[in-house]
């Protein structure tokens, strides 16, 4: 049991890395199968190693790189490889600039983890829970509707770069380092609940 969360995220980096070429090749239903095998690893390898107590540094790094490689090789494969930008540049420029916009939000709050805590995971806060359960789901309607649309796309960064603007401001008033802080306001509300 020990070694099986690490497994599932080695599966997750190989799986992610095979979905630029299911992509090129034009398998939009392998796509989505093999995209969500790898999302239902990502849960598993993290409940397991709660479960079962078999948490490690080794385990998070893989977790961490997996997370990053499926989001990478998916972002690539929908927007470029499957032909989905769009024929006006002025069009293309506007999605990938919004897209742009989210992720350098996580990179500057991913950066900071690091100069603070000397740590490159970021904090699964409840907001990026759900974001990303949000996104997970998302992203597979695109495939199958063979189609991005501007609106989700931009929602989806204007949520990310939330979401990492809670990320900074958590780093920058901790004082150590807790991957699995619930959020702000998640916190505030659970004190709140709390008994006097």
């Amino acid at each position: 049991m020990k070694y099986i969360p690490n497994v599932l995220s080695i599966f997750r980096i190989f799986a992610s890395l095979s979905l630029p070429v299911l992509a090129r090749i034009t398998q939009p239903a392998a796509f989505v199968v093999l995209y969500l095998l790898s999302g239902l690893s990502d849960v598993l390898d993290g409940y397991i190693a709660r479960r079962f107590h078999v948490e490690s540094d080794l385990g998070g790094k893989l977790d961490g790189l997996a997370d990053i490689l499926l989001f990478l090789c998916a972002f690539v494969s929908v927007v470029f490889l499957m032909g989905f930008l769009k024929d006006s540049l002025a069009e293309n420029i506007k999605l990938l600039a919004t897209i742009g916009a989210g992720i350098a939000f996580k990179v500057f709050s991913s950066v900071l983890t690091y100069v603070r805590f000397k740590q490159w995971n970021g904090i699964h806060t409840y907001t990026f829970k759900a974001l990303g359960t949000a996104l997970f789901f998302a992203l597979p309607v695109c495939v199958l509707m063979q189609e991005i649309n501007y609106w989700l796309i931009f929602g989806a960064s204007v949520a990310i770069a939330l979401a990492s603007i809670e990320e900074t401001i958590i780093l920058c008033t901790s004082k150590t380092y807790n991957i699995n802080h619930k959020g702000i306001l998640v916190e505030k509300w659970l004190a709140r609940r709390k008994p006097s």
